[in-house]
């Protein structure tokens, strides 16, 4: 989930790196920011369940 994050904000940042100027391009890469930021909290609360499953298993 991080690399598609990674891939898209890259993208996102490379489509609107000859457009610095224009209000769209920035609107763009903010939205590349808050999608990246999504899939870490996604990913964060995935790897805390995981872990949280991890614990539960080991107490008999």
């Amino acid at each position: 989930m991080i690399a598609v994050a990674l891939l898209l904000a890259i993208a996102f940042f490379y489509l609107t790196h000859h457009r610095r100027d224009d209000r769209a391009a920035d609107d763009l890469t903010q939205a590349a920011s808050s999608a990246d930021n999504a899939v870490i909290s996604i990913s964060d609360a995935a790897k805390n369940a995981a872990d949280t499953m991890r614990k539960d298993r080991k107490e008999p």
